[in-house]
């Protein structure tokens, strides 16, 4: 069974940019209503539609499955899903590891978290200095989430609640 293993952090600066790899935009629309169970997601990206199932296992593991659907259906699909994100996806490596920063469009805009993709838990890893807070688990800053309410109608409470959680 396919689990997905990652961490997320908030980022600093613009140091991140020097170990861009490849960068591509991203919409993502979301098919459900709670996240209390699975998560089914549309994401389109580089001209291609996938249809993900994703449900929580403990704060850094997701099972996920992923299946590539025909680009007509997927343009139907996104098109009548009201609940959205857009963004800019950089591909980074640094220090052999690959990172991925995801920096926000729309209703989400500022915002910009890195994640990583972790072989198993217990991988060690060397954090980079542009990484600002872990933010592992923390299901306000989760995509699903982010499309229901996003970041910028966090009030400045809630923004400092959970910058400083």
């Amino acid at each position: 069974m396919p689990v997905e293993i990652e961490r997320r952090f908030l980022i600093q600066g613009d140091s991140w940019k020097e170990y861009i790899q490849n960068f591509n935009y991203i919409e993502q629309g979301y098919l459900i209503s709670s996240s209390s169970g699975w998560i089914v997601r549309i994401r389109q990206e580089k001209g291609e539609y996938k249809l993900a199932l994703k449900k929580y296992i403990n704060k850094m593991s997701n099972h996920e499955f992923e299946y590539i659907i025909p680009c007509n259906e997927g343009e139907v699909i996104m098109s009548l899903t009201d609940f959205k994100i857009q963004k800019k996806r950089y591909y980074l490596l640094v220090e052999k590891q690959e990172w991925i920063i995801d920096c926000f469009e729309g209703n989400n805009y500022p915002l910009k978290i890195a994640e990583i993709e972790l072989q198993n838990l217990k991988t060690i890893l060397q954090l980079p200095c542009f990484i600002f807070k872990e933010i592992t688990g923390l299901k306000s800053f989760s995509n699903y989430e982010l499309s229901q309410y996003p970041f910028t109608k966090w009030n400045k409470e809630e923004k400092n609640n959970l910058l400083n959680h």
